[in-house]
Formats: C-alpha cells, sequence, structure tokens
C-alpha cells in the first residue's frame, strides 16, 4: 500500500509540473530487499577487482550490481538482500572461503544458497591449471568435492582421493593457450574430448562426448563421470 501510494503521490507532482511547462527526470527504480527468511546469501568481496552479483526479486527480475573490493552485500542483518549469484569472467577461477572451507568457482554465473556467506578472496586468469569439480555447476547441484593439476596427469585415480570417473565439470585455466585433451581410459587412451583454452564446461551431461578418436574404445561416450587421465595439446 505504501509502495503504491508513493507511486499516486509521484505521479501526481509529474502532471503538475507538466501544466507549468518544466521537465520531469524520473529516477531509476529501485530494487527491493528480497530477504524474507534469514540468514540469505550474502557475498563478500576481497579479490581486489570488482565483481558482479545478483538476485532475483519476484516480479521484477535479476537484479545486477557492482561489487567494489573489500565491500559486502546481502544477508538478514546487513541489508535485507538475498544474493543468488556472483559472476566469476571467462578465462579465471574464483577462490575463497565459505564456513572456513576452501572453494574453487568456474568461470560464469555461480550461485549460493540463501545460508551462505561467500569470501571471495581471489580471481585466478590463465594459472596454468585444469579444475575439475566431482558435480556439476548448475540450479540443482553446486560443484562439489574438487580436484586440479598443473602438468598432465596419466591416471586421475591416484589424486584427490581417487578422482577417476568423478568428474561432472572442468575448466581449461590454462597460461599458455593450450586445450586440454580428456580421456576415458588411464595412460591418455581410447577417446578423448577436447576443451579449449580459458573454457569451461560446467555440466558434463549436457552432451559432452569423447568426440575425437573415432574407432577407439569410448568414442562417443558421455564425458560425465567417465574421465581417467588427461594431457596439454597445443591443437586438439
Amino acid at each position: 500500500m505504501k509502495r503504491h501510494l508513493r507511486l499516486l503521490i509521484s505521479v501526481i507532482a509529474a502532471l503538475a509540473l507538466a501544466l507549468t511547462g518544466l521537465t520531469v527526470m524520473s529516477a531509476p527504480a529501485q530494487a527491493l530487499p528480497d530477504c524474507t527468511v534469514p540468514p540469505c546469501g550474502r557475498v563478500v568481496n576481497n579479490t581486489g577487482y570488482v565483481i558482479t552479483i545478483s538476485w532475483y526479486i519476484d516480479n521484477e527480475g535479476w537484479h545486477y550490481e557492482d561489487l567494489a573490493p573489500g565491500k559486502g552485500r546481502g544477508g538478514w542483518t546487513y541489508d535485507g538482500i538475498d544474493v543468488d549469484r556472483f559472476y566469476v569472467p571467462y578465462g579465471c577461477v574464483g577462490s575463497g572461503n565459505i564456513g572456513g572451507y576452501q572453494w574453487y568457482w568456474p568461470s560464469g554465473h555461480d550461485k549460493l544458497t540463501s545460508s551462505m556467506t561467500v569470501d571471495l578472496r581471489s580471481l585466478s586468469c590463465g594459472d596454468g591449471y585444469v579444475y575439475a569439480w566431482e558435480d556439476a555447476w548448475n540450479d540443482n547441484s553446486w560443484g562439489g568435492s574438487w580436484c586440479r593439476w598443473f602438468n598432465g596427469d596419466n591416471n586421475w585415480q591416484d589424486d584427490c582421493g581417487n578422482f577417476r570417473n568423478r568428474a561432472s565439470s572442468v575448466q581449461n585455466n590454462t597460461s599458455a593457450n593450450n586445450n586440454l585433451r580428456f580421456y576415458i581410459h588411464p595412460s591418455n587412451t581410447g577417446a578423448y574430448a577436447c576443451l579449449g583454452a580459458g573454457d569451461a564446461w560446467r555440466d558434463l551431461s549436457q552432451g559432452i562426448v569423447f568426440s575425437f578418436s573415432p574407432g577407439l574404445d569410448g568414442y562417443w561416450a558421455s564425458a560425465n563421470n567417465n574421465i581417467a587421465s588427461h594431457r596439454w595439446v597445443t591443437y586438439c
């Protein structure tokens, strides 16, 4: 009711000014807080760079804001905003802290739940690593356990508590514009999928297959939960 009353008063004022011949300049609409049940999502930017955050407001849609270094946004006890996502630029991986645990986020819009406070500490662009996460990054899952490698690896079974056949999302965070070949078998054998420099596959179940080396075992099989080894290459 208060919002409608303010709107009515604004319209009356605008009409009155129009009748006097004055130009009316309307102020941009301000997105309303949408945190109705605590604690609500919060992002703190400690990266040293401006980052973009966003949240969805019923009947209004997505609202985007730039968050300056050293600033925080969201949370029931702060500003009444329930931040839903923050954006990691293309070719970069974000890292930070949630509840005392280290996390890495792929490039793109990375979501957080209403119970999370994300302390984003750094953006690593072209750091030379390949990153893999156990779960996909979508509206239903949030990355889960992760592993990363600087060099090629012949057998993911030996890494991060056996990461062979566990990855559902990957990112090529090359420092030398290299491509990545992901193989269905250890020792870089069988069919492979190739990921370009700086690219990320945020959900391997969405049509990502071992599309190279026809005739070899695993050709055209899904890459989801099927990667066993990888190596850096200059071409696919």
